[in-house]
């Protein structure tokens, strides 16, 4: 007997994807893991419950927070030795104001995205802002408005208009340090989300929402895991951007115009 029957069922269903992720993504012949490369994938897999846990389990979509991405101690998608994200999950129909400051990145950028159709985290891009389309203060903070009508005149923020398909923003930060940002201890983003209307407290969270919850991190978990391509075979590009890429003039450089020994 339970007093969260919905939950213990999600919890349940959760387990048995971590099982599968064992056998199907682990210990796939196809994919040709050898000794070492089968224990980094259940390494990997614990990883990527935690980052379902911040991203999903812990998440108040009213009242979000930013939390890493990638880490020294996890990885995801790739390598990022010079590259801080963050993540924070937001609700397409509310409004958001994200303050920050640039104590040293040379790029930063907010990406906006909706749901991934697979349940994992390609969800197409809605908006994008980068560093060229900030305003700085006098001690280089910034500020952002996330909704679906622009700020009152005489806001400091610069408005990036909300859809109401959004479910998560992502910032990056690049910094381009002899010693890796991550492993930097002068290194740190100031970086903060709150929502505009005063929602108060967060609930008590129900039944109900925090099995929804365990559903959406075993989808993901199949997703980044099992969902993966194999190796030598072609990739599945759901959306592709003409965009490239691109690192300017680092900050400081741009700020003084002198190099920086």
């Amino acid at each position: 007997m339970t007093q969260a029957p919905l939950t213990k069922a999600a919890f349940d269903s959760l387990l048995g994807t971590l099982a599968r992720i064992g056998d199907e993504y682990v210990n796939n012949p196809a994919r040709g893991h050898d000794t070492l490369e089968t224990i980094e994938g259940y390494a990997y897999a614990l990883q990527m419950v935690g980052h379902v846990s911040e991203l999903l389990l812990e998440a108040d979509r009213e009242r979000p927070r930013f939390s890493l991405i990638v880490s020294p101690a996890r990885k995801i998608l790739g390598d990022n030795p010079d590259s801080i994200y963050h993540q924070a999950a937001i609700r397409g129909d509310r409004s958001y104001r994200i303050k920050g400051r640039r104590p040293g990145q040379d790029y930063i950028s907010f990406t906006v995205h909706g749901t991934d159709p697979t349940g994992g985290y390609g969800g197409p891009v809605l908006a994008d802002i980068n560093d060229g389309d900030l305003r700085f203060d006098a001690d280089d903070r910034y500020e952002i408005v996330l909704s679906a009508t622009p700020p009152a005149d005489g806001d400091p923020a610069v408005w990036v208009k909300l859809d109401p398909d959004a479910r998560l923003v992502i910032t990056r930060n690049y910094f381009q340090h002899v010693v890796s940002a991550h492993n930097d201890p002068e290194v740190h983003v100031v970086l903060d989300i709150e929502p505009l209307e005063d929602l108060g407290p967060s609930p008590r969270i129900t039944d109900a929402e925090m099995a929804a919850r365990l559903d959406a991190a075993a989808h993901m978990l199949e997703a980044i895991t099992i969902g993966l391509r194999v190796f030598g075979t072609p990739a599945q590009v759901p959306f592709v951007s003409n965009e490239p890429n691109s690192v300017g003039t680092p900050w400081s450089f741009r700020a003084t115009g002198e190099a920086v020994a």
